[in-house]
């Protein structure tokens, strides 16, 4: 299968390394922005670079994988389907839910495949705890708590013009690192009913927040009625992995990172120790791409099957609904 990769930064060289490693698939080239140093980044990458769309897309693709600013994602992945492309996505789909919709819409017009890297839904210990949420083994849900303390410090917005941006960041501490662990709320417990939040932008020369307190309540699911916190930021030295608390009527469990540290839940049994390492929480270069190869891994078999990928452009829409959601609830849309 013939892959092509848009962009050329830190999450275009994880899916070039992936897709050289996958065995079914290869990179046959990257597609980076008109103007930059196309040797460079051949070099930095290890397969060939173009800066023409045109181009690109003769070397006769089936799949695409975008990994540009997030800001790009709409027209990236559109003019992909429009060449004839199934598509993966970089997280978000697209900075807001009408551009989303619009992906989604022009992919199921043109019967191709539309996938959304968001790596938690392939690692075995976050699909285990869904599996006891949703079986019911810790009872009722009444509570979530997550916490994202994260550092990200000025050279790291300084490193690229589109960062801490609202025209191609899309947002900051929620849209770009914290979307992620939203993901995993809609996921495990349904959409929230109700949202209430505060944003601010405390430590960073940036547009966009980079600290937001949340309040949820889940709305019908596998937690109806259920209350949450979100609490993150990048602002936090020197930065710790995220931790996120699931508290039920029939047992409890906490994660910390990728790996669960207390699990009193008598109705199932614990999961097995993370394959993850903990990693992003400081440094983006630092993530561990072991389920980003799963995500798509899973991508590739999907197309060759026929059927929906992992995360596709519709379930990709709840986590960025939930961003838009407490952006207007904290008064910054």
């Amino acid at each position: 299968m013939r892959v092509g990769v848009v962009g050329a930064g830190i999450a275009a060289g994880w899916f070039v390394d992936l897709l050289r490693r996958s065995g079914d698939a290869e990179c046959v080239a990257v597609l980076r922005a008109p103007g930059g140093d196309r040797a460079e980044a051949g070099a930095r990458l290890g397969v060939r670079a173009l800066d023409d769309a045109d181009a690109f897309y003769g070397l006769g693709l089936d799949a695409v994988v975008v990994t540009s600013p997030s800001g790009l994602h709409a027209e990236h992945a559109s003019t992909a389907l429009e060449h004839g492309c199934h598509v993966l996505v970089e997280k978000p789909i697209t900075i807001t839910g009408a551009a989303g919709e619009r992906l989604v819409a022009l992919a199921h017009q043109r019967d191709l495949r539309l996938g959304v890297v968001f790596q938690r839904r392939a690692d075995p210990v976050f699909r285990h705890v869904a599996a006891a949420i949703h079986g019911g083994a810790i009872g009722t849900v009444v509570a979530v708590g997550l916490t994202l303390p994260y550092h990200r410090d000025d050279a790291y917005y300084a490193s690229a013009a589109w960062r801490g941006t609202w025209a191609l960041d899309g947002g900051g501490v929620l849209m770009n690192q914290g979307i992620h662990l939203l993901d995993v709320l809609v996921w495990w417990f349904g959409d929230p009913d109700d949202v209430r939040a505060f944003a601010a932008t405390q430590a960073r020369a940036v547009e966009v927040e980079d600290t937001a307190a949340v309040a949820l309540r889940f709305g019908p699911g596998p937690a109806a009625g259920a209350l949450g916190t979100v609490l993150a930021t990048t602002a936090s030295s020197p930065g710790h992995p995220h931790a996120l608390d699931v508290l039920g009527t029939r047992g409890s469990l906490r994660l910390e990172g990728e790996r669960v540290v207390r699990w009193d839940v008598a109705g199932a049994p614990p999961p097995n120790a993370s394959e993850t390492a903990d990693g992003g929480a400081r440094d983006p270069r630092a993530t561990d791409t072991t389920n980003h190869g799963r995500v798509l891994a899973d991508f590739l078999v999907a197309l060759r099957e026929g059927r929906e990928p992992l995360v596709d452009g519709r379930e990709a829409l709840r986590s960025l609904a939930l961003v838009e959601r407490v952006y207007r609830a904290a008064g910054l849309r």
